[in-house]
Formats: structure tokens, sequence, C-alpha cells
């Protein structure tokens, strides 16, 4: 089991809650793409509340366009898409 400072930003993320800035959680999703490609909708759907949340709608945006892309009829997935939507325009 690896120890918390040998985790990347995203696990570090979803494991506590935080010790992941949104800057890193982004650079590590821009940089790991071939990696995403094991990722569930589930996580994805995380992530993408997570990144709503800490005021990233745009990244959130390109999380739940790529898990709409595997699974077009996710209702929740939608659902973020449209909170992610109503942030940009606040901004």
């Amino acid at each position: 089991m690896k120890n918390d400072g040998n985790l990347n930003p995203l696990e570090r993320l979803l494991k506590h809650g935080t010790g992941s800035s949104a800057s890193d959680v982004a650079a590590y999703w821009r940089m790991h793409e071939t990696e995403r490609e094991n990722w569930d909708t589930a996580l994805m759907r995380q992530l993408a509340r997570w990144l709503v949340e800490a005021g990233e709608p745009l990244l959130a945006c390109d999380v739940v366009n790529e898990g709409l892309s595997r699974s077009k009829a996710d209702v929740e997935l939608r659902q973020i898409l449209g909170l992610a939507h109503g942030d940009q325009g606040r901004r």
C-alpha cells in the first residue's frame, strides 16, 4: 500500500477529499490521458463534482464530457454538467 506522500493528486483527493489543489488535479488530468481510459463513470462523476465545488467548471465539463462519451445516458453526469455550466455563468 502506498503512503500518502506517494499518492498522485487525484488519489489524494479521492482518498481524503482534500490534499490536492484544483491546479494539481487539473495538471494530473491533462497529463494522464491514456490512464483515463481505465476510469469508470463513477470516478468521473466524483471528480467532476469536486471540480465544480472547487471552482473549476471548465475542467468539470471536460471530465463530464469524457464520461458521457462512454455512458451517454448517465443522468447524474448530465446533472453535473448543468451545474458546471451554471457555475461558468457566475464567473
